[in-house]
């Protein structure tokens, strides 16, 4: 179904995407207060990040790049579309199991990505 190159980018992908989202939302929980006055705008910045992380996934796959493509800054980030995503997840103000559906739902997402859109050659 994928070829070798992009199995392995899925892997490490879908792999970092879930713990990046499981560790962001442990640290979260502790860090984080309930704001209610916050939760609209936090919710909307969560989907702008997942729109942003869904286009760089299709960029990304239209380049066929590698799962570590990115040159390490002064700041040393190397984030592809997989952290963006996960990062954007965690903006939702969502309970656990509302969590769980999400993080599953946008992993399914990107994979039909990786199935729909062809790298260009």
């Amino acid at each position: 179904m994928f070829d070798n190159k992009l199995s392995k980018v899925l892997t490490f992908g879908l792999s970092s995407f879930c713990i990046a989202s499981i560790l962001i939302r442990m640290v979260k929980i502790y860090l984080m207060e309930e704001d209610t006055e916050l939760i609209p705008l936090l919710n909307i910045m969560g989907a702008v990040f997942i729109i942003w992380a869904l286009l760089f996934f299709v960029l990304e796959r239209r380049s066929n790049l590698p799962f570590f493509y990115g040159v390490s800054q002064s700041g040393g980030s190397n984030a592809n579309s997989f952290i963006v995503a996960a990062v954007g997840l965690n903006f939702f103000n969502l309970d656990n199991v509302q969590f769980i559906i999400y993080m599953i739902a946008l992993s399914c997402v990107m994979l039909l990505l990786a199935y729909v859109v062809k790298a260009k050659d």
